[in-house]
């Protein structure tokens, strides 16, 4: 078969396209019938949230349901990241209001748990908030994905269409947001975004993974007023983050 081969591009098939052997992420170590690939899981820090991505409340999430990849959701006060938790799915999301107190952040075993979920080949999007002002949650993650957040809020209110190339770009003319934590990333990161000056979407490869972090939550909002998902190229923007995320 021509298309197996060493380098060969990877897909959610269960195949080891790349002759490596094939990780968690392309199979169904749970028996549900799903590959890791075609599972999310969601946890907010808030028990409840604008960014809700059960049924037809979140245009964005609508994406990965059309897509189809399934969407189960946890609220993070209630309920451990472990890595048992973490192999039988291929996307993990953090959303939600974050709470400046961080009533949840993460342990160290369960920041451990996601780096080397990640490592292994996990894809992660962190969803930062407009309010949020201290680092106590953003913190929690691991700083081996190259992101560190500042206290005090960004600030950030505004749009942009200077963007870095990558794929997470393609497309994109105008994509804006508003307040914002306050993100630096070092490698591997790569910023891909900002708005006057502060960190909007950046992007880490980590091992066999992928990371993304946008720092606050409007282009995730469903559409209305500022910079929600119909705002300029937000919800392109959205797209590109679940197709390079998900390839």
């Amino acid at each position: 078969d021509a298309n197996i081969h060493p380098q060969a591009q990877e897909y959610c098939d269960g195949i080891d396209s790349n002759c490596n052997g094939l990780s968690f992420y392309e199979e169904d170590l749970d028996n549900n019938g799903l590959l890791a690939c075609e599972e999310s899981v969601w946890f907010r820090n808030s028990s409840s949230n604008i960014t809700n991505p059960n049924g037809n409340y979140s245009q964005a999430a609508s994406y990965l349901l059309n897509a189809g990849v399934s969407i189960q959701q946890f609220f993070h006060g209630n309920n451990t990241v472990t890595s048992s938790l973490l192999q039988d799915i291929g996307l993990y999301v953090h959303h939600g209001a974050n709470p400046d107190g961080a009533i949840r952040a993460y342990t160290n075993a369960e920041a451990y748990a996601l780096q080397d979920w990640v490592y292994n080949g996990g894809r992660l999007l962190y969803i930062g908030y407009g309010s949020h002002v201290d680092c106590s949650i953003a913190d929690s993650i691991p700083s081996q994905f190259g992101f560190s957040c500042t206290p005090g809020g960004s600030g950030m209110s505004g749009s942009t269409n200077i963007f870095a190339a990558h794929p997470i770009s393609n497309g994109l003319s105008v994509i804006g947001g508003q307040g914002g934590e306050n993100w630096s990333a070092s490698a591997p990161a790569e910023v891909l975004a900002e708005v006057n000056g502060h960190l909007l979407v950046a992007t880490a490869e980590y091992g066999e993974g992928k990371v993304v972090l946008v720092a606050n939550q409007w282009p995730f909002y469903n559409s209305g007023n500022g910079y929600r998902i119909n705002y300029g190229d937000n919800e392109q923007l959205v797209e590109n983050i679940w197709n390079w995320l998900l390839e």
